[in-house]
């Protein structure tokens, strides 16, 4: 026998042993389980068996399932589906029968088709046709058998629109719950009974309890106007039609504190009244309604600053008036006259000081006041301050004593700035004192606190308790009378607590009542004993005659300037605009220049540089007389050629300072 015989005969031989076998299993499954179909992994793939009464056992079990169950041919033609794909589909059984599922479904089927035969228990999603158009998603699960010959694809269509309805609301769940956890306000949800459900951390945070629990009116007591919710008021008025968009409200706290809030709530969409709910909004404008009671507090003391700026500002202006009368009547050199012009000069004195004290406190609330230090004893700046403030004491018939410590104390300050500190303080005394009273000045050392102190004491009117904790504010006034007969604009105190401040100390002020006088108490640090103190003079005015020229557009400013100045020996020239000062300054060859920044045309900037570009001018010192005198406008001046800067109205003694360092 040849080799491709005996390989032939093998090859058969193996075959039927196959076929034996797939045999034993059919018959063994059926006396095993008496049933009517098999399915048995044979070597061409599985094969279906259906005996003796099989397609009508395998059409009742496929009807019973609840899923959609289609079995395809090779074209991919429908053999058999049961009811459960029909009413998935909406469409009569018979009309399914025969069909092409590729016309059932919404995506190309072939390629999935060649696929799922491919691969036993093949899955994909897509969705299918069903009545009225409508597309429904499923997921099928294959699976292929051979019949006889045939290659069969059965296919489990399980309708997945309740799993994606489950996923929308576990989606929809997941971010509620997101939103509740980042959201910003307090979110509430209530039932219809006005429980809380739900509750974001704003709210719980609000409400001071974590899970928030119980119902909505409890733990929320929020008060409507002057009158208190009733429990479930707000749900209540929800729920019956009505609704809350930002409604002032507010919810109370231990104390008098409170907590103002704006609501707003809704009703919850539902089919059923009982299901019904509502979610309510609570944004807290605490913050928003103490700022607006700031703004309305700095309102009404801008208001009163006005009435008070121009009070001031009026007071000294009938006195001098009056004064100019009389000195034009009066004789010069006779005592009314003397009295007129020391009136006049009081006056202005006053009106300078007034405006200084403005721009104080705008240099130092911009942060722009520039501090020149130096080491000074306390007691020298104290006892010059307390000499110069001696006739406003003496005019009032108050006394003033000075008490210095055994030895002289250093500290390191602008004896300018500190000089003003301590005459605020006297005014202060002199001011809220009344005739007959005293006034005493204490000058101390805190060695363990290594400070100077100066307590300034007086047996005045004194001050309640409420108005010590606001008494360095601007613009507070311990004299609050329709006469305003002590006068002030309410800045000198402010200006002493932020120019302390600048120095690295303290100033406190106590006082047991009013009546009961008051005591201000300033400590600063000392400095060590290396440092040598520089004693505090006046550098001596020369009388040396000058040439000035004087560039002023308002007329009565500059000639009384003018002459003021020639009386003092010194020459004279007068523009009244800067192009006519520039010609008069080629012709004139002055000295020095006092120029107006503000000046029509060209201004005082223009003039500097055209007197600084011009080469015979170089000699020329150049004075700004400007009423703006803040930091950038002194730095502006410097930079367009200006020597010095002066802040009208520029005194006599200021200028002869100037003229005195050519």
């Amino acid at each position: 026998m040849g080799a491709r015989t005996l390989k032939a005969l093998q090859d058969e031989n193996g075959e039927l042993r196959r076929r034996l076998e797939e045999a034993e299993q059919a018959i063994a499954a059926i006396r095993a389980g008496d049933i009517d179909s098999l399915v048995v992994e044979g070597a061409q793939g599985p094969r279906l068996f259906l005996l003796d009464g099989a397609a009508h056992s395998y059409r009742l079990l496929i009807e019973a399932i609840n899923e959609g169950a289609i079995t395809l041919g090779n074209d991919g033609t429908i053999l058999y589906c049961n009811a459960a794909f029909a009413r998935l589909l909406g469409q009569p059984l018979e009309r399914l029968m025969g069909a092409r599922f590729e016309d059932l479904v919404t995506e190309r089927f072939r390629p999935l088709f060649d696929r799922l035969r491919r691969e036993a228990g093949g899955r994909a999603t897509l969705s299918v046709v069903g009545a009225s158009k409508r597309e429904i998603p499923v997921q099928l699960s294959a699976s292929t058998f051979m019949d006889d010959e045939r290659r069969l694809v059965c296919l489990v269509a399980t309708d997945l629109r309740e799993q994606l309805r489950t996923e929308a609301i576990v989606a929809s769940e997941r971010l509620a719950r997101s939103v509740f956890e980042q959201v910003a306000d307090a979110l509430v949800v209530c039932d219809s009974d006005g429980r809380v459900i739900r509750a974001s951390r704003a709210a719980e945070t609000l409400c001071g309890r974590s899970p928030l629990l119980g119902y909505f009116d409890e733990t929320f007591p929020l008060v409507f106007g002057d009158e208190r919710a009733a429990r479930g008021d707000v749900v209540a008025r929800v729920l019956a039609g009505d609704t809350l968009n930002a409604v002032p409200a507010w919810l109370p706290r231990s104390g008098a504190e409170r907590v103002d809030l704006q609501v707003s709530a809704v009703a919850l969409p539902s089919e059923r009244d009982e299901d019904r709910g509502c979610i309510v909004t609570m944004v807290d404008v605490s913050a928003e309604r103490r700022a607006q009671a700031v703004l309305r507090e700095a309102d009404r003391r801008k208001d009163e600053f006005l009435a008070m700026l121009s009070h001031e500002l009026r007071n000294p202006l009938a006195p001098i008036r009056n004064s100019l009368h009389i000195l034009e009547l009066a004789a010069p050199g006779t005592d009314q006259a003397r009295r007129a012009q020391e009136v006049i000069d009081r006056q202005v004195t006053h009106l300078t000081r007034l405006v200084d004290d403005l721009l104080d406190v705008v240099r130092i609330t911009r942060n722009k006041i520039h501090l020149q230090k130096q080491a000074v004893h306390v007691d020298e700046i104290v006892v010059r301050a307390v000499e110069d403030g001696r006739p406003m004491f003496e005019a009032n018939g108050i006394s003033l004593a000075v008490t210095r410590p055994p030895r002289l104390l250093a500290i390191e300050a602008d004896p300018v700035r500190m000089a003003q500190v301590v005459g605020n303080l006297l005014s202060n005394a002199a001011k809220f004192t009344e005739r007959g009273g005293r006034a005493d000045v204490f000058i101390e050392e805190d060695a363990e606190r290594g400070e100077a102190v100066i307590r300034v004491r007086d047996n005045g009117m004194g001050m309640p308790r409420e108005l010590l904790g606001r008494i360095f504010l601007p613009f507070i006034q311990a004299d609050s009378s329709l006469d305003r007969s002590r006068g002030g604009l309410g800045l000198g105190l402010a200006l002493v607590k932020s120019i302390v401040e600048l120095h690295g100390g303290t100033v406190t002020v106590s006082s047991p009542g009013p009546g009961q006088g008051s005591e201000f108490v300033i400590r600063l640090p000392l400095l060590g004993q290396a440092s040598t103190p520089i004693l505090m003079h006046k550098p001596p005015l020369r009388s040396t005659a000058r040439r000035v020229l004087v560039i002023e557009d308002n007329v009565d400013a500059a000639d009384s300037l003018r002459d003021l100045l020639e009386l003092s020996s010194h020459s004279v020239e007068v523009a009244y605009d800067g192009a006519t000062g520039v010609e008069r300054a080629r012709a004139f060859r002055p000295e020095i220049v006092l120029c107006d920044i503000g000046l029509p045309g060209m201004s005082g900037y223009e003039v500097a540089r055209a007197i600084r570009a011009d080469e015979c001018l170089q000699g020329a010192r150049l004075v700004a007389m400007s009423g703006y005198a803040l930091a950038e406008d002194v730095a502006r001046s410097m930079a367009a050629g200006f020597d010095v800067h002066l802040a009208k109205p520029a005194s006599l003694e200021a200028i002869e300072r100037v003229l005195a360092t050519i």
